[in-house]
């Protein structure tokens, strides 16, 4: 008798589980249970049932692009960018009393190395470089975490003024982010460069390499813009970047700190040797050439003053970076 019903339940034919009306030969590879066409849904081996399928739905972490990583870093440097710009057009002077001119720098000025990283020469300027800034710095900031990552931007925008402050010509002033976002791109070249041997990491280093030769060449070709400074702050960033990076062998933290230190004490003796050239200088023109000669020095060495009446377009040229 159990023999005869063992015989009859193998021979039923097996019908889908949400569905039992409809006779099936296929089973969810997952849970083993029949399903029919209806419920059958396609999967990377076999098929899974409707409750397999949104089970794994639930587990399964959504991936995010770049742009949508929680940076809120990136976010503020952002807003403080667009802040002073929009404070540029409407604050007469505001501009002059802020970006990086050499003499003023000399006459004991400093703040204008950070403060000249949140000003803008144009509309054009500020957008290509939030851009930038908008997809570098997500991924830089989720790399090397929120504090870290503020201090390459900043450290690598300092050493940026620097680096122009002492290559630079003395008349000639310079403001722009692009500085602390070639930081940003140095250090993500290096991130990459450490990853070569995967395939992911080869390929992101190529794609970076060929990125970094165009803005080079950019630099080069186009007027007007600060070449020396995107050297400065790339070079920091990289340096930043062996420090900071936190997936192989990390260093310490205390070795952190202290090479981050060791750059800004860097560019702080660059500072106070490149003001003791430029007022040496100074000197040099009034006092060989008589009071009328050192009247048209000084107007040459010295930033314009601000008048209301011509704006932005009345001041000396400038050098964006």
């Amino acid at each position: 008798m159990d023999d005869r019903a063992a015989a009859t339940e193998r021979e039923s034919p097996e019908r889908c589980y949400a569905h039992p009306r409809e006779i099936t030969g296929l089973h969810c590879t997952r849970c083993g249970r029949p399903i029919c066409a209806r419920c059958a849904i396609p999967a990377s081996v076999g098929q899974h049932c409707p409750d397999c399928y949104a089970a794994d739905r639930r587990s399964m972490r959504k991936a995010r692009p770049a742009a949508a990583v929680r940076a809120p870093v990136t976010l503020v440097l952002i807003g403080i960018n667009v802040a002073m710009f929009l404070a540029q057009q409407a604050v007469p002077g505001f501009t002059t009393s802020l970006w990086a001119s050499t003499p003023a720098i000399a006459s004991g000025e400093w703040y204008r190395l950070i403060t000249s990283a949140f000003l803008h020469a144009g509309v054009w300027h500020i957008l290509l470089n939030m851009i930038a800034l908008y997809y570098f710095g997500p991924p830089a900031e989720e790399a090397f975490g929120r504090l870290r990552f503020l201090a390459l931007y900043l450290v690598s925008g300092y050493l940026a003024a620097v680096t122009s402050y002492w290559l630079e010509p003395i008349g000639v002033p310079s403001l722009g982010a692009s500085g602390a976002i070639f930081g940003l791109f140095g250090a993500v070249i290096v991130l990459a460069y450490k990853r070569r041997h995967a395939a992911a990491g080869g390929a992101m280093l190529r794609s970076l390499a060929w990125l970094l030769a165009l803005n080079l060449v950019i630099g080069v070709v186009v007027p007007h813009i600060d070449l020396w400074a995107h050297l400065g702050g790339l070079v920091a960033g990289a340096i930043l970047g062996f420090l900071y990076d936190r997936s192989s062998a990390p260093a310490s933290a205390a070795l952190q700190v202290l090479g981050t230190l060791a750059l800004v004490a860097a560019g702080v003796a660059l500072t106070v040797v490149r003001g003791d050239v430029v007022r040496a200088a100074e000197t040099a023109h009034l006092s060989g050439a008589g009071l009328a000669l050192g009247v048209i020095v000084m107007s040459r060495l010295r930033p314009r003053p601000h008048r209301s009446d011509q704006g932005e377009h009345g001041d000396p040229p400038q050098r964006q970076r």
